[in-house]
């Protein structure tokens, strides 16, 4: 969709302009992603921020099943798994595989995402399935 391909190019301005006039917040691409999924790839706080004003689901899923929180956990954006965090984002979600914000955080040697999932009560006796 419009949004879709105005959040990959990281345009601001666009994005603002298609939200505005009705874009669908949930449109979803053919790996099923939304707009918040590829902000939390991307790392852009503030695409994530105009999303997020608009209400957009922070438990959305893509093909894989992953949410965006388990996006930013692995990918290290810190600012991102703050804002998912606060917003209410299942902190122990897991995808098609069985693996959670925690785990991929660790794994990665995010610490200090781990940390921050841990403050919001990880489970930190989760186990993959």
């Amino acid at each position: 969709t419009p949004l879709l391909r105005a959040l990959e190019l990281r345009d601001h301005s666009l994005v603002v302009l298609l939200l505005d006039h009705g874009a669908d917040i949930e449109s979803q691409d053919l790996y099923d992603r939304t707009g918040l999924i590829i902000s939390s790839e991307l790392g852009d706080s503030a695409l994530m921020v105009l999303l997020l004003q608009q209400n957009a689901n922070v438990e959305a899923r893509d093909h894989l099943d992953r949410t965006p929180l388990l996006i930013a956990s692995r990918r290290g954006h810190h600012s991102l798994v703050r804002l998912l965090l606060q917003r209410g984002a299942n902190v122990n979600a897991m995808d098609s595989e069985g693996r959670f914000p925690l785990m991929l955080a660790l794994a990665h040697e995010n610490y200090k995402i781990a940390q921050l999932l841990i403050d919001y009560h990880a489970d930190v006796n989760q186990r993959t399935r």
